[in-house]
C-alpha cells in the first residue's frame, strides 16, 4: 500500500477533518455537458456521486489541499477536498459545512464561494454567535436610551 503521510494526527479531540476523494475531471465532457452539470449543482445543490473514489483523511487543510493539488497534477483527475464533522453527522437536509475546494480546478472558487439555503454550524460557535448579539442589544438599547 502507497500513502501519503504526514505527521501522524490522532482525530480523538478533533472537531473535523479533510476528506479527499478524486472523479474524472469534467473538462473530460463537452463544454455543454460541463454547463449544464454545473448549473444543475450550483442552482439545485445536487451531484451524482457516480465515478467518485475515496482517497483519504487529514486533519489539517493545508495539507489535504496541497496534495490534492499535486495529485491532481500529477492524474488529471479531479481531486476535492470536503471539511466534515468527526464523530458526528450533517443533518439529512442538504446543508453546506465548512470548507469544499477543488484544488487547481477552473471552478474551484465557485465551490469555495458557495451558498447554500441552510449552513450547518457547531452548537457551541451558535452559542458564542449568541452571546455577542446579547452584547450588541445591550449596546444598542443603551445608546437608545440614552
Amino acid at each position: 500500500m502507497v500513502a501519503l503521510e504526514k505527521e501522524a494526527h490522532p482525530l480523538a479531540g478533533a472537531r473535523s477533518a479533510y476528506y479527499i476523494c478524486k472523479r474524472e475531471p469534467l473538462s473530460n465532457v463537452s463544454w455543454l455537458r460541463r454547463w449544464f452539470i454545473r448549473l444543475v449543482y450550483f442552482r439545485c445543490e445536487w451531484a451524482s456521486d457516480y465515478s467518485i473514489e475515496d482517497m483519504g483523511i487529514f486533519t489539517d487543510r493545508d495539507v489535504a489541499e496541497s496534495i490534492a493539488q499535486q495529485k491532481r497534477d500529477e492524474t488529471g483527475k479531479a481531486w476535492s477536498v470536503k471539511e466534515l464533522p468527526v464523530n458526528g453527522l450533517l443533518p439529512d437536509e442538504a446543508v453546506r459545512y465548512g470548507f469544499y475546494a477543488f484544488p487547481g480546478s477552473d471552478a474551484d472558487a465557485r465551490y469555495r464561494n458557495r451558498r447554500s439555503q441552510l449552513q450547518a454550524v457547531e452548537t457551541d460557535h451558535l452559542d458564542s454567535l449568541r452571546q455577542v448579539a446579547k452584547k450588541v442589544d445591550h449596546l444598542v438599547n443603551a445608546a437608545r436610551a440614552g
